[in-house]
């Protein structure tokens, strides 16, 4: 906590700083190039974290970058747990505490949360149970997965009331909330878009998973029915059979866009 009095001072401290952040991390290259590309790829994690207040007090926060966006995005913390879940255990478990800790109280998940605010009306993809599953199995750690389930529960409960439709099927109505920003496939207004349907049923499964592994056997084969359930709707409502192919449907009038893009997969790896 108190600052270096020389440069050697500086350099030890760092040192230090870095082994316990890197933690149980082994780089396993096939190359000297795979190696500095993974070197690299560890040390902006590293250096993009770091502790702050208001919202984020009390956690470590892996920003994309301090300077430009010293925010916690919602599924960037997600993919990025997939390098932490290899080194110090509280990096990884701080990116989703700090998503869970902050969700609002009907369920909530906002797309990012920084300092002092929120963004008001967007979510992002809900990823943050997929992440979770993964880093429990890593490190079979029952207490995190107990700590999670009832806010993963109560963010699927969110996704199924505050953007469920007439089709049984959430809507999306922003780039934003995609993760897909500017996209045409929002062009004609809000749709059944597929990749979110096909995250919150990832996140839906992933949470009987949690539930399993944390006792409650009950509750995760409610979930995993609830999932069943779920799947074969977006089959009956989004899939093509003509082109064999699941599509993106335009929420006004139940028509299936024709631009295809890579969301049309992520149904089929899902169900």
């Amino acid at each position: 906590m108190s600052a270096p009095h020389s440069a050697n001072m500086a350099e030890e401290l760092t040192k230090e700083w870095i082994e316990d952040a890197i933690g149980c991390l082994e780089l396993k290259a096939d190359s000297a190039h795979e190696e500095q590309v993974l070197a690299k790829s560890v040390n902006t994690l590293l250096f993009n974290s770091c502790k702050a207040p208001g919202f984020l007090n009390g956690r470590v926060s892996a920003f994309p970058n301090r300077g430009t966006y010293p925010v916690h995005f919602l599924w960037d913390a997600c993919f990025q747990n997939l390098a932490l879940e290899y080194m110090n255990p509280l990096l990884a478990e701080d990116s989703l505490l700090l998503l869970t800790e902050n969700q609002r109280i009907d369920g909530k998940i906002p797309q990012f949360i920084c300092s002092t605010w929120v963004r008001p009306y967007e979510s992002q993809p809900p990823l943050v149970g997929w992440a979770a599953l993964r880093l429990i199995k890593q490190r079979n750690n029952v207490e995190f997965a107990k700590k999670v389930l009832k806010k993963l529960i109560k963010n699927d409960e969110w996704w199924l009331s505050q953007r469920m439709t007439r089709f049984d099927l959430i809507s999306c109505s922003s780039g934003f909330e995609t993760g897909w920003d500017n996209t045409p496939r929002l062009d004609k207004g809000p749709i059944l878009a597929l990749d979110m349907n096909s995250y919150l049923l990832m996140q839906i499964r992933s949470t009987s998973e949690i539930a399993r592994l944390a006792g409650d056997y009950g509750l995760a084969e409610q979930l995993s029915m609830q999932a069943n359930d779920y799947a074969r709707r977006m089959v009956e409502v989004l899939y093509d059979p003509e082109e064999n192919i699941f599509k993106d449907v335009l929420l006004d009038t139940g028509e299936k866009l024709s631009i295809k893009t890579p969301a049309s997969f992520l149904k089929k790896q899902n169900y």
